[in-house]
Formats: structure tokens, C-alpha cells, sequence
């Protein structure tokens, strides 16, 4: 009975070792390497709209027109969920890549940068218009079929890239295929050479068009090309940005200061407000209808600070100081008595008063009008950077004379609106700063 028993007790025992088995054969059935990589080339920069050659060893800046492009390409794979990034080692790409990801809420993911999945390398090409490097060598990069072609100006073949990415490429993908999801890839445009060299047969001589997207699927070794040159992702993204209202920027500077109500000229020196600064702000504040406020940039001056907590009333603002925004330097003529400094300084008074030659105002041993006012510019492309297509608004605060250096310069003719001493303006953006009425 003991023994029929126990033949019992393993007989239920191998069946459940089996029905396990059989689940754990099905569960890795499912659990295919499987990934999708979504291959981008970096917007335009600065060398491609003066038509000079740039390879993996040389870096340039995005254009205007760059920025843009990729966050209008982030706006456009918004609905694509990435689990991992990857791009070459040139500024430009990591640039690219930062601003697809913030425009499609993915900023929080790190950007992994690999040496080998730079641009091909140019030689003495490097810097280089095409017409020069045809005049001077004629083909530099062969076929990419050609194992024994050699760069006359000394840099990589287009067999040599194709190989030296496509080792990488293939790296970076085994390692994160048995994770799945999307892929995120930014590399340059000589990334076609790879492509021509894995499917000749869909890429053929063409070019990949800015803006557009390759999608490759790979699963369990094998990689397909599921869609080639596609710009409808940039397309969509930039019908989402039209139709995003634009955003608003109000700057406030700060009003009379215990300093300015005694006659002294206060630059990078530091007050309080004074009781008619601090009234003038209440009925400004009264009168300024703020919406929906996303952020605040505040001078990093106590001035700046105060004048701001009597604005914003919300205690979970978020609130960004910044230097940039920080009063004129006035040098030698800071915190001077205002009548003296007219007997000492009169041309850079005359300049002063004007309130419409800051530009070409220099103070001794001090900041010229014109670099405050580049500074002040620089931290308004830090907002739009930060809020572009959010479809609110920032409200900025700083002061008084670099608000009018920043309105001489790239503003002319245009002036402030006025509370009591008080000095205000409303703009909006759209690939350029406009001044509200």
C-alpha cells in the first residue's frame, strides 16, 4: 500500500514538474528579442547653411531653424513610448536628441553617447565646401560595397563607416533587444552609407531628407526596414505646433527702490523697495490680468525677489533665479549720488537719461548696454527653450535699465508700458520674440 502510494505521490509530482515546464517553454516563446529603433539624423546646424563639410571630428551648433526641427519632431513621436537613447558623440546630435525627448514629455530618460556611431570621418576634407573637395579629390568616400576604396583626403571610406557604425549599431541593440519597446537613435546623415549597405535593394542612391525617420524592427537576429525616409512624423508635429497656443512672456521690472528714492544710482548694489515702489506693484497688480502662469524667471537680486512675491501670490510657483536677468554692472558710477555723477560722467549720463542710446552706453569699469542686453535675451531663449509649446505663460522679473537696454537693442522705437514707476512688457513667441500691445 506504502509503495502504491508513493508511486502516486511521483506520478502527481512529474506532471506538475511538466505543466511547469510547459509554462516556462511558453512564457520564453513569448519573451522574443524583439525592438523597434527609431533612427532620426540630427537637425540642421550652423556649417550646413554655409555649405561647409563637418565629419565625426568637428562639432557646430544647431540653427535656429535646427531647434526647431527637432522639437517639432519630438512634438511628432509624442505618442511613441522610448526605453532607451542612443547618439553619437557630437554635440549636435546629443542637442538633437535632447530636444525631441523634451518636446515629447521623455526629458527624464538619459541620453548615451557612442564614440562609434559618430559621422564619418572627412580627413583634410574637414571644413571643406562640396565643390572644393570635388575640385581638389573628387570621390572621397567610394561605394559602400568597396572594401579597397581609400579616402584621397585621408579620412574613412563609405564602406569603412558603414562597417565601423553597423558594429555598434548592432551592439546597442542586442544589448537592450530582450528589454523590447522603441529605441531612439540620433546620428548624422552620412548614416545612409549603413543603410545602402544593409538594404540596397528599398535605399537604392536615395538621400535621407531632414527631418525624417527610419523605423527598423529587429527580432530574434534578424532586422527588417519597416519604413524608410518618413517625414509624416515632423509633418504631424509641426500641424501640433501650429495649432499650440503661443506662449506669452510678461516681464516686470522691479519699481523705486529706498536707494533710487534717495537719489543713488543702483546697478549690481542692492535695496528694498520703496512704500511707493511697493504700492505702485499692488495697483499694477490689480490691473495685470496674469492666466495661466506655467513658471517664473526672477532676477537673482533681493529687489527682483520682492517684487516678485508681490505679483505672484501661488507658493508653488516655480520660481527660476538666474544671474542673466540681474540690474546693469555701473561700474565706477555705482551707487553714486545721480547729481555728482552728472558733473563727473556727463556723456555716459547724457546716454543714461537718453532711455534710448543704452546700447552705446558704457560704464567705467562697469557693462556696456549692449552685453546686458544680450545677457537679458539669453535668459528669455532659456524660457522658450523651457516653455515654447506649452500654451502659457512666464511671467519674468528684472529691472529697469536692463529692460530698457534689452528694448533699445532688439526693439527699437518700441517703449514699455507704465504703472507708477513701474516698468512692464507683454510678448509672445513664435520662432521670434513680438511685443504685445
Amino acid at each position: 500500500m506504502k509503495i502504491k502510494k508513493r508511486w502516486i505521490v511521483l506520478l502527481v509530482l512529474a506532471a506538475v514538474a511538466a505543466v511547469v515546464a510547459a509554462v516556462i517553454c511558453y512564457r520564453k516563446s513569448l519573451e522574443k528579442d524583439e525592438l523597434y529603433v527609431y533612427l532620426v539624423t540630427t537637425a540642421q546646424t550652423e556649417n550646413q547653411n554655409k555649405n561647409i563639410c563637418m565629419g565625426g571630428d568637428a562639432n557646430a551648433p544647431l540653427t535656429e531653424q535646427g531647434v526647431q526641427q527637432a522639437k517639432e519632431l519630438g512634438l511628432g513621436l509624442m505618442n511613441v513610448k522610448f526605453s532607451s537613447v542612443y547618439c553619437s558623440s557630437t554635440d549636435r546630435a546629443g542637442d538633437t536628441a535632447y530636444y525631441i525627448l523634451k518636446e515629447c514629455g521623455q526629458e527624464k530618460l538619459s541620453i548615451n553617447r557612442e564614440q562609434n556611431l559618430r559621422d564619418i570621418l572627412l580627413g583634410d576634407a574637414e571644413g571643406l565646401t562640396m565643390d572644393q573637395i570635388g575640385n581638389l579629390y573628387g570621390d572621397i568616400f567610394g561605394d559602400v560595397t568597396d572594401e579597397n576604396f581609400v579616402s584621397p583626403a585621408g579620412g574613412e571610406s563609405a564602406y569603412a563607416f558603414a562597417n565601423r557604425f553597423g558594429a555598434t549599431f548592432m551592439q546597442v541593440i542586442e544589448k537592450k533587444a530582450s528589454s523590447g519597446g522603441n529605441m531612439l537613435v540620433v546620428a548624422e546623415d552620412s548614416v545612409i552609407y549603413y543603410l545602402r549597405q544593409q538594404f540596397p535593394a528599398v535605399v537604392g542612391n536615395h538621400t535621407l531628407e531632414e527631418g525624417s525617420v527610419c523605423v527598423l524592427h529587429y527580432e530574434e537576429g534578424k532586422m527588417t526596414l519597416e519604413s524608410f525616409n518618413d517625414t509624416t512624423y515632423l509633418v504631424k508635429g509641426q500641424n501640433m505646433a501650429n495649432t499650440i497656443p503661443k506662449l506669452q512672456i510678461d516681464i516686470i521690472a522691479n519699481p523705486t527702490t529706498v536707494h533710487q528714492q534717495a537719489g543713488l544710482l543702483e546697478g549690481s548694489t542692492d535695496s528694498a523697495l520703496s512704500g511707493s515702489g511697493i504700492e505702485d506693484l499692488k495697483s499694477l497688480s490689480s490691473k495685470l490680468f496674469l492666466g495661466n502662469v506655467l513658471a517664473v524667471y526672477c532676477s537673482s537680486m533681493d529687489r527682483a525677489a520682492e517684487t516678485e512675491s508681490c505679483i505672484i501670490k501661488d507658493d508653488d510657483m516655480k520660481i527660476t533665479y538666474t544671474s542673466k536677468l540681474d540690474e546693469m554692472d555701473f561700474g565706477d558710477m555705482e551707487s553714486a549720488s545721480m547729481v555728482e555723477l552728472e558733473i563727473m560722467y556727463p556723456s555716459e549720463m547724457e546716454l543714461l537719461n537718453s532711455g534710448e542710446n543704452y546700447g552705446k552706453l558704457q560704464a567705467p569699469g562697469g557693462e556696456s548696454g549692449a552685453v546686458a542686453a544680450y545677457r537679458m535675451h539669453s535668459a528669455l531663449e532659456d524660457v522658450v527653450e523651457e516653455y515654447e509649446y506649452s500654451g502659457g505663460k512666464v511671467v519674468v522679473f528684472t529691472h529697469p535699465y536692463i529692460l530698457t537696454a534689452f528694448m533699445n537693442t532688439y526693439f527699437p522705437g518700441e517703449s514699455c508700458r507704465e504703472e507708477g514707476s513701474v516698468r512692464w512688457i507683454s510678448m509672445e513667441y513664435e520662432q521670434d520674440f513680438r511685443i504685445l500691445e
